[in-house]
């Protein structure tokens, strides 16, 4: 089960090729570069691919999208280039990748970020190279997130002046499907309690601790002690807050809570011990299945 995108793969091309083929070959074009979320799907990719006898190559952009465009296109035109390119569409840049892979016939399959617009084409239909997407339910994370810090605020009795939970929240990456779908999760959660909660700010955090750390200072001196509540769209992010927090002499678990995405070792560790309230996860997986 945790293998099924290179399993999958594998068993699409070692059809084609019969059993005494050469190792099926995959690039990863890794939007990120040491980021701790792409290490844990790197170290389970390699793993899996081990597993399968694949080739696994990884080519990082360091947050440079133009870069990931450029390196997919120097793959294709490679004289012998890979079977498989495994992308996501952070940016909203697995468009043009698409139609590179697809004028090159190379396979292409997405992963982690789908397309924000629901209108948007379909694997297999007008690019055939184009195989398909394994996209986590970014949605549900979103909202599962914003409703265990509204329930566990109002379980507490963490209440601002006016009577309601005062939550901020520091999105991802903007114009990128996951920060998106996070996003309208914590909204439903928000209207389910429309009586009982205040959101008081919405501010992309691109996903770094450092942006969030900034972002949640601006919060604080903004409004003072009347927050409750943090949800951060990634677990960086919400360390970025609790930063602050922890700074502004808050009690973290106790005086104001913080929710986060990623199943991050360290946030797991501080869900132990209460400090930090859930972080939701295992998406990690998702490029080995």
């Amino acid at each position: 089960m945790f293998r099924s995108l290179l399993l999958t793969l594998c068993i699409l091309l070692g059809s084609v090729r019969g059993v005494a083929a050469d190792p099926i070959r995959v690039v990863l074009l890794n939007p990120q570069g040491d980021h701790w979320f792409w290490e844990m799907i790197i170290d389970f990719m390699q793993a899996s691919a081990d597993d399968l006898g694949m080739e696994l190559e990884v080519l990082n952009s360091n947050r440079n999208y133009h870069l990931t465009i450029r390196q997919a296109r120097e793959v294709v035109q490679r004289d012998d280039p890979p079977d498989y390119l495994i992308t996501g569409n952070e940016k909203s840049i697995a468009g043009e990748i698409i139609r590179i892979s697809d004028r090159a016939g190379v396979k292409v399959f997405l992963f982690n970020n789908g397309f924000v617009s629901r209108k948007a084409i379909k694997p297999r239909d007008r690019y055939k190279n184009w195989i398909g997407e394994f996209i986590p339910d970014n949605f549900s994370a979103g909202y599962q997130m914003g409703a265990a810090l509204i329930q566990a605020a109002l379980d507490k009795g963490l209440y601002a002046k006016d009577g309601k939970v005062h939550l901020a929240a520091i999105a991802g990456a903007d114009k990128t499907h996951a920060s998106t779908e996070r996003v309208k999760g914590l909204m439903k959660a928000i209207s389910e309690h429309r009586d009982q909660v205040r959101l008081l700010e919405l501010t992309s955090g691109n996903w770094t601790q450092s942006r969030a750390y900034n972002i949640a200072g601006s919060i604080f001196s903004h409004y003072g002690d009347d927050i409750q509540a943090f949800w951060g769209a990634n677990d960086t992010t919400a360390f970025g807050a609790m930063e602050q927090a922890q700074q502004r002499n808050k009690t973290l678990g106790k005086d104001i809570l913080f929710a986060g995405c990623g199943w991050y070792p360290p946030a797991i560790k501080m869900v132990s011990f209460g400090t930090m309230l859930t972080t939701v996860g295992g998406h990690f997986m998702d490029g080995a299945g």
